[in-house]
């Protein structure tokens, strides 16, 4: 098929999903998960030990320290820090709330991405190169979730053979248009092997009148 053989049988990759929460995605390959991860536990750790290093705040009610309504300092402070905190909880609320149905968008579009890519592979059987590749985003739970896949198919003739270059063709076109909703590049794939499949019956028609006339 003018030298190429094999092509992208899906292109399933979506937009990254977003949320209005502050967590951090990322799109990655699968060989950078691990790499993802222990930089990942190493900043947790890092975090741990400037804890448990920090001073803590003490109140003076030292004559210097005194406000001129004869309270401390130190519970000017307390009563601010109890308003800080009820503000941030407030704020965590919301940002969990974010999160959750941020993960789980993400479990839906990972499911949906192995569903589809699983059907290619169903159909195309030995003509598959290989497995499913996948793109990841990471999620506020610092799992990975799949966002877009693709599996390449060999689209090669065979060599001598037309009838069985049309039952490859056609094998192509049935794994292309497998998934319920074929994405741009599964349509393309499959307009490739309906070329394929005509190049094949012109060849096959020429045998077949070829034979007749040598009889």
């Amino acid at each position: 098929m003018n030298g190429i053989d094999s092509i992208i049988l899906s292109s399933t990759t979506f937009p990254m999903l977003t949320g209005v929460g502050t967590h951090e995605t990322n799109t990655i390959s699968n060989q950078e998960i691990n790499k993802t991860r222990n930089a990942i536990a190493n900043q947790e750790t890092t975090k741990m030990r400037v804890a448990e290093s920090a001073p803590s705040a003490r109140g003076c009610s030292c004559r210097a320290c005194l406000p001129s309504n004869g309270g401390t300092n130190a519970d000017n402070r307390i009563e601010s820090t109890q308003d800080e905190s009820a503000s941030s909880a407030a704020g965590d609320r919301s940002a969990v709330s974010e999160d959750v149905g941020m993960i789980k968008k993400l479990k839906d579009r990972d499911k949906e991405v192995r569903a589809h890519e699983a059907a290619h592979l169903a159909v195309a059987g030995g003509l598959a190169r290989g497995g499913a590749r996948f793109s990841y985003q990471r999620g506020p739970d610092d799992q990975f979730y799949a966002i877009g896949g693709e599996v390449t198919i060999d689209t090669s003739p065979v060599s001598g053979d037309p009838e069985a270059t049309l039952g490859k063709a056609r094998t192509i076109r049935a794994a292309a248009l497998a998934p319920s909703e074929p994405s741009g590049q599964d349509q393309m794939v499959a307009a490739v092997a309906i070329q394929m499949a005509r190049k094949a019956e012109k060849k096959i028609a020429e045998k077949h009148n070829d034979e007749i006339t040598n009889g």
